[in-house]
């Protein structure tokens, strides 16, 4: 497991995750996909949108990797609950 320890990497996926117009909704919540700093990241929300937004994976050239404890903080939630709302159903 990976921690997110980097403000500004963290401010930047979830600003790309905000602007995001693509979202997955499962039957563990919803998802989008975003690139930043040579990886894909994972965002994802519960199905309620009442728990902070979180980073979970990373993809790469190593592989992928779990991320722990990078949630959002309540203003980049806002952004990216936004952009999920926004954004057509999935299928």
């Amino acid at each position: 497991m990976v921690t997110i320890d980097d403000l500004d990497t963290r401010a930047a996926v979830f600003a790309a995750a905000a602007a995001s117009a693509y979202w997955v909704t499962t039957n563990l919540g919803h998802h989008t996909e975003v690139w930043h700093g040579g990886y894909e990241y994972m965002v994802e929300l519960d199905h309620e949108c009442r728990c902070l937004a979180r980073i979970t994976y990373r993809y790469g050239w190593g592989g992928t990797e779990v991320i722990t404890g990078a949630n959002a903080t309540q203003e980049q939630h806002r952004g990216v609950v936004k952009a999920f709302r926004a954004a057509p159903p999935s299928h």
